[in-house]
């Protein structure tokens, strides 16, 4: 009786230990490889908006935004605001913070920008393209290009 226990126990235990494996496979297929993160900046006006969203960034597999929604997106960086209101906003409510910042190494994100950043070498994507971020404050431009800076060291791609 006691192996007839012990037997179902394990199998019970490498059912568990083979949905994690499933999961961990399925979250990391569905990351994006490349993301597009776009301001609304004179660049987004100029390049973007001049032609169809999806054929301009037909090699990027997210688009982000971080001012607002004035572009068909995948994820809306809001985090000025504690709680989601709309479908794909990152808000407060729903940032990873801590798991990020334990990753990234650092607590510097002082905008949609740095979060947006920050969030794309947490989740190890391949390639950041940026459009539209032009219009920074100096603050914000220097958390950003620290922020690019990082991605950069975890051999991530900066495009902008």
């Amino acid at each position: 009786m006691n192996y007839k226990m012990l037997a179902l126990e394990k199998i019970e235990k490498t059912q568990e230990i083979s949905q994690e494996i499933s999961q961990e496979i399925s979250q990391e297929i569905s990351k994006p490889k490349s993301v597009a993160i776009v301001g609304t900046g004179e660049s987004w006006k100029s390049h973007v908006k001049s032609e169809n969203t999806r054929a301009f960034f037909k090699d990027i597999d997210e688009i982000w935004n971080i001012d607002d929604d004035h572009i068909e997106h995948h994820k809306f960086f809001n985090l000025g605001s504690k709680e989601t209101s709309k479908e794909k906003e990152i808000s407060q409510e729903n940032y990873p913070l801590q798991e990020v910042i334990s990753y990234v190494g650092h607590s510097y994100l002082n905008s949609n920008l740095a979060y947006a950043i920050a969030y794309g070498t947490f989740l190890k994507v391949k390639k950041m393209s940026f459009y539209g971020i032009d219009d920074l404050s100096s603050g914000e431009r220097a958390c950003a290009e620290f922020n690019m800076a990082i991605a950069m060291n975890f051999g991530i791609t900066i495009a902008i």
